[in-house]
Order: structure tokens, then sequence, then C-alpha cells
């Protein structure tokens, strides 16, 4: 629980007709982190790299040709559960066929009704354009034996018409025209004497018009021509739905195929993209990766139906050797249930690198203690604590819902041990102590809880260092066993300087030996390691003195910065004083009758800007005390997250 899984190195040389399905059984195991084969020095010169462009590109053209299916068939995308299938080049080729097929049911009904759309579009155009000439009891024949008249017949613009109309009162005219109400268009029929003929083709050259010529291509009686339209348009509008009813019937068909065809395209393109990782050796190949020590026997057995590989699994790395490695080891966090919704806490600082101590069951108590402490009220804990546990069903939102309730679930624990409901403390009984009643006791308690987290601080640094083999650190370390003798010598001298009374001479020569002691282990000891070990000393004798210094300030201002955790409970419970004390106030300018409603009015805003605004800045605090005061004494985040190859 205190320190991530201990991690191996596995190399799998594999045959060349073997790597892509056994590449997807390493994908199944769902433990195993490829590594770049340029971050392998020993292997950096003799593998080459595994084409997969090709690959790419197809599955690429494959999934634009499904995704264009699926839009037409209106398939909206979902979770398709199941095992998906892993074997890029097999699953290049059931995927070519099986859009293949659907393609050829499914495009020809498309064609088909882009057909018919066009000859609907085109039959209602022609009723819109006889409509005006049935409307003027107008003949076609009678439109063909003009002797004395021009006419002209065409589209112009609808938002231009009124402009068009203008241009033509300079000529006489007849205008029989017609709005097209799917269109943004006009049509209109012109006649002018034959004299004009030339003044109206100069302004028609001018306007927007297009010219048309349906008249030339149909014959006999215009009603007759509209009734066969009408006809036809409902025979074409019958033979759409029935098409669109066989696309339906299509969806339901091949929706399941299509969702899943989506699913093995991104999962074998994923495993291809990761194959870019894997070298080549001649007509072998080499898959490299890290896999926890606990799950070496699972990969080994997952591979053995694979006849032409070869499993190499080095011992477990140490945090030692992995000071010394040039290839990082990932951290993967081995904690229970409980403890997984506390992960962020870490996580949002950063990833303990692998040789580095796993401070998750700490942060997770001390965050709900602290954040119990400054928050301490059973109202306002219980409130955090519901709305915790209604958020915890969002999946987004689980691990800080279920951070939020833990926080409202000690606030309420510390509010009984404190007497505070809602701000007010005549209410229940403390159970412990009222801190407005013993604010020095208070502050001393939370200056002895940042003595123990920043002792905790230094000695997890100095087990950490244990584990590395880094003993210089370990003893003359300012954060190691010299830096603790230090921390407590100071401590336990400001113990006895505020105690009443003089104190022996014995003491203070011992108390005078516990803080010069480690001050010269600190300062001296890295540089005779140095020397006797004939290197070149990283500081000289003054930097370590000025170093001392600034260790010695800084432990303390730690340590100080504890006392918050006592200064926001007291904050928290003034804010509610101050609440109730405007809601007394606002008392005095209501009538009797309204005094109740004035108390809601101020009392229930009052408190939910306290919850909000003083719950958002508890929460700031706690994190802030992790990260500066207890975090700085060993943890540096700088850790790379196990991500095994998987597929979601």
């Amino acid at each position: 629980m205190f320190t991530p899984s201990r991690m191996s190195l596995v190399h799998i040389l594999v045959a060349e007709d073997q790597v892509m399905s056994l590449f997807g059984t390493l994908v199944r195991t769902n433990c195993f982190q490829i590594v770049r084969k340029d971050e392998l020095p020993e292997f950096r010169n003799i593998v080459t790299n595994f084409e997969t462009k090709w690959i790419l590109e197809e599955f690429a053209h494959l999934g634009e040709r499904v995704e264009k299916v699926s839009k037409l068939l209106e398939v909206k995308s979902k979770f398709v559960g199941g095992e998906p299938e892993i074997n890029p080049p097999e699953i290049l080729e059931k995927v070519k066929q099986n859009i293949a097929e659907i393609e050829t049911e499914v495009f020809p009904v498309i064609d088909r009704i882009k057909e018919l759309e066009v000859r609907i579009e085109d039959l209602d155009m022609l009723s819109e354009k006889i409509i005006p000439l049935e409307s003027e009891g107008i003949e076609l024949e009678s439109l063909r034996n003009l002797k004395f008249l021009w006419l002209t017949y065409g589209f112009t613009i609808r938002e231009n018409f009124s402009q068009f109309r203008a241009g033509l009162a300079y000529i006489p005219h007849l205008l029989i025209y017609r709005e097209i109400p799917f269109k943004e268009l006009v049509y209109v029929y012109l006649f002018v004497p034959l004299s004009y003929k030339e003044d109206l083709e100069r302004i028609l050259g001018t306007a927007p018009f297009s010219r048309d010529n349906f008249l030339d291509r149909i014959s006999g009686n215009l009603k007759e021509i509209t009734e066969k339209s009408e006809v036809e348009l409902w025979r074409v509008r019958e033979e759409k739905v029935l098409l669109f009813s066989k696309l339906k019937n299509l969806r339901s068909k091949y929706e399941s195929t299509l969702l899943t065809l989506k699913r093995q395209i991104l999962v074998n393109s994923f495993v291809v993209r990761a194959l870019e990782n894997v070298g080549r050796v001649g007509r072998q190949f080499l898959i490299s990766g890290w896999v926890p020590y606990n799950s070496i026997n699972r990969v080994k057995k997952a591979l053995t139906p694979y006849d032409k590989s070869v499993v190499q699994a080095l011992p477990p790395i140490s945090a030692a050797e992995a000071e010394k490695s040039a290839l990082l080891p990932p951290t993967k966090f081995e904690h229970p249930g409980f403890l997984k919704p506390f992960d962020w806490l870490i996580t949002t600082y950063g990833y303990p690198s692998y040789s580095e101590l796993d401070p998750s069951p700490i942060v997770a108590l001390s965050f709900l203690l602290m954040f119990g402490v400054m928050f301490a009220d059973v109202g306002h804990g219980a409130i955090l604590f519901l709305l915790g546990i209604f958020f915890s069903r969002f999946k987004g939102l689980r691990n800080l819902a279920i951070t939020i309730a833990g926080c409202g679930g000690s606030a309420v624990i510390f509010g009984l041990l404190f007497g505070s409901f809602f701000g007010k403390e005549d209410i229940i009984p403390a159970f412990w102590f009222r801190p407005f009643d013993d604010i020095m006791y208070f502050l001393k308690l939370s200056v002895i809880f940042g003595v123990v987290m920043v002792s905790l601080g230094l000695i997890l640094n100095t087990i950490q260092n244990v584990r590395r083999k880094n003993w210089v650190e370990v003893i003359f370390g300012n954060h190691g066993l010299a830096g603790i003798a230090l921390y407590w010598a100071v401590i336990v001298t400001g113990i006895f300087l505020m105690k009443e009374g003089s104190v022996s001479f014995g003491i203070k020569i011992l108390i005078a030996s516990a803080l010069v002691v480690p001050v010269l282990l600190i300062m001296l000891g890295r540089l005779l390691y140095s020397r006797l070990k004939k290197k070149v000393p990283e500081q000289g004798i003054i930097e370590s003195a000025f170093g001392v210094v600034e260790l010695g300030l800084s432990i303390l201002t730690n340590t100080l910065s504890f006392i918050r955790v006592a200064a926001f409970n007291i904050s928290h419970a003034a804010l509610c004083i101050a609440v109730y004390a405007i809601a007394k106030q606002t008392e005095q300018f209501m009538p009797a009758s309204g005094t109740g409603l004035s108390k809601i009015l101020t009392v229930v805003p009052g408190h939910f800007l306290v919850l909000v605004l003083e719950g958002l800045v508890v929460l700031i605090q706690c994190l802030r005390l992790e990260y500066y005061e207890f975090f700085s004494k060993f943890f540096s985040g700088q850790g790379v997250k196990f991500e095994p190859l998987r597929v979601s």
C-alpha cells in the first residue's frame, strides 16, 4: 500500500507471422505497458522500424466508408459490449468484406431515393410553372400561335423581384408570375409587343433572369398535364416512402454490425499505432514493456499458444536500480477500494516516482482529519455528506463526490466533538471541548498536529533514501536522520524555553548538544564523505551553513502553518455568528408578523454562502498544507503513470 507495484521489464521475440496476433493478446492482458524501442539503448542499434503506414491508411479509408454508411442509415454511436477481436490483418479483410456487403444493399436504395427526390422536385416545379397560366385561363396552343406578342419566361430572384418589375416600367408589358414556395425564386411570364422585343432583351440582359424552355417539352391540355403530374407525384412519393421503410429495415439489420465494425477499426488501429514501437530483428520482432511483477505469470500463460515466440522477464527492478536506470519504470498504485477515490489528491500534484513511497493512506486520513476540524459543524457536514452521496452516482464525479462525502462525515464527527450545529453551540453538547472557549488549547493542538505531519514527511524521506540505498542522504541529508534530529531538538528546546522556572545546567548542555550535533552533521557530513571518496563536494562549507539556516526556518514555518487548522475552524464559527447577527438586525426593520420570514430570508442564504465559500476555502487550505508543508519533505511527483495497452 505504501510502495508502488514492483515492475519487471519483459522482452518478447516473436516471428513475423505471429506478431499481430500476439500483440492483440498482450492488449487483452491489460497489464503490459509498451516501451518504445528508442528508449532501450541496448537494442537501439540492432532494431529497425516496423512498417505500419499502409495498414493505418487502409483502416482510415475503411473507417470513412463505415462512417458514411452509418450516416446514411442514421446509426447513432453507442457502446458495444463484448471482447473486441484483435488481429489487424484479419480484421482488415473482414471489415472490407462486411462493409462491401452492406454497401451493395444500401447504396442502390440511397441512389434511387436521390433520383426520386430529383423527380419530385421536377414535378413540383412543373406544377408551379403551370399554375399562373391556368389561373389566367391561358392554353398551351394559344402561346404557340402568338402573332403580335413576344413571350419570354423563366426565373428571377425573389429578393430582387421589386427591382425587376421596376425595370419593366418603361415598356408596355404583361407580367404573370408565381413565387416558388420551396425556392427563393419567382417564375415569370413576360408578354410584350413584337416591336419591343429588343428593348425587353436589353432589360433582361442586365437583370438576374434565367430563361426556361419547358413549354417546348410539353404538349396537350394544361389541366390534363397537371393531373398527370399529380398522379406521377403521388406514385413517386409512395415509392420514396417504401424506400425509406427499406432503409429503416436495413438500419435494424446492420446497426449492430456497423457499430462493431467501428469498434474493430478503432481497436485494431490503436494496436497498429502501438506496434510502431516494435522493432524488427531480421524476420523476428522485438516487443518490450513493463509488467507488474505479480502479473508476469499471467502474461506468460497468455502467450503460451505462440510457439514462435520467446519471453524473457527480468527480475523486478528495485528502488535503488530505478534511481540509476536511464529507463524510468512506471508507477502503479496498489490501493484497496476505499482508498481509490482519494487518488486524485496525489495525482493532482504529481505521480510518485517508482522509487518513492506512496503517501495515499496518510494523505487520505490527514486530509479528512484537517477538513473535519476546520469545517466542524454537524449541520454543514451533513449537507456535504448528502451532496457527496448524491453526486457519487455520476461516473465522472464519483471520486470527487466520495471525497466530499468523506469530508462531510468528518465535519459531522468533529461538529459533535465541538458541539456545533449550523453555527449554534447551545443546541448539542460538546463531547470534547468548545474551540471558542479555549482558543489557546486549540492552537497548541494544531501545532502538535503540524509537528506530527512534518515529522512524518521527514521519516518518509529517510525511508525512501534507505530503499534507494542513498546512505549519505539517510544520515546527513536535510530531510534525513540529521534533519529529524535537528527538528526535534528545536521542538524540545522550544518546549523547555516555554516552561516556567529555571532549567538545570545539565539540561542546557544536553539541549545545546542536541542542536549542535545535527547541525555539524548536515554541514560537514557530505563534505567529509566527498573527501573520503575523492569527489568534488556539491556544496562548500558556507553554502552548507546557509542550508542549515534555511532548513531550520523552513521546517519551523511548515509546522506553524498548521495553526491555520484551528484558525479556519474559528473563522467558520465566526461567520456563522455573523449570519445570525445580521438576521437579528433585520428583525428590527420588519413588522412583528414578518420577523420569522426575515430570519429565514437572511439565515438560509447566509448559511449557503458559508457552506460554499468556507467549504471551498477549507478545501484549498487542506490541499495547501498537504502539498507545501507535507509533500515538500519527501515527494517529487515526477513519476510516470502505469498505462498498460488496453482498449475501451
